[in-house]
């Protein structure tokens, strides 16, 4: 006698009940990934998908602040092309466009001295606080993060 023979007549519903109770399992558990070895390969596969998100994050950031320099550099470029034009069409306006090209100058450059300044700050720290995690020294929740953040 078959197994399917053998359960009373009620055996179709119980074995659609074991299949929706199957579909509901994570698939880490269903038979394909019991053995270790595939358990090894899926573990492999979860860490390599977390060090390619990790080196996105980080060329993503980079990228961005790529982007956000060609930006601004790019708002200066037609700051000053729209003024050389002005200045063509009304020579008399030439103090004040000189005035606010050289406030803008000014003001992205103080933002990125101070932008260099807090990053050599934060490197500083870094560095003193990875000497003392290498000393074998245990790290405060605050010097975990100060870590984490600069070194990202």
């Amino acid at each position: 006698l078959s197994a399917t023979a053998s359960k009373p007549e009620g055996g179709e519903a119980d074995s659609k009940v074991e299949n929706k109770e199957k579909e509901k399992e994570p698939q880490y558990w269903r038979d394909d990934y019991k053995t270790d070895h595939d358990m090894d390969d899926l573990y492999k596969k979860q860490v390599l998908l977390h060090e390619k998100e990790s080196k996105t994050t980080i060329l993503q950031r980079a990228l961005d602040g790529s982007k956000n320099a060609i930006i601004a550099i790019g708002n200066l470029i037609i700051s000053l092309s729209k003024g050389t034009l002005t200045l063509i069409m009304n020579p008399t306006k030439i103090p004040g466009f000189l005035a606010d090209t050289w406030k803008t100058i000014k003001h992205e450059a103080y933002h990125y001295w101070l932008g260099f300044k807090l990053m050599g700050k934060n490197i500083g720290t870094a560095i003193g606080i990875l000497h003392t995690a290498l000393q074998g020294k245990r790290l405060t929740r605050r010097e975990r993060r100060m870590l984490r953040l600069t070194a990202v």
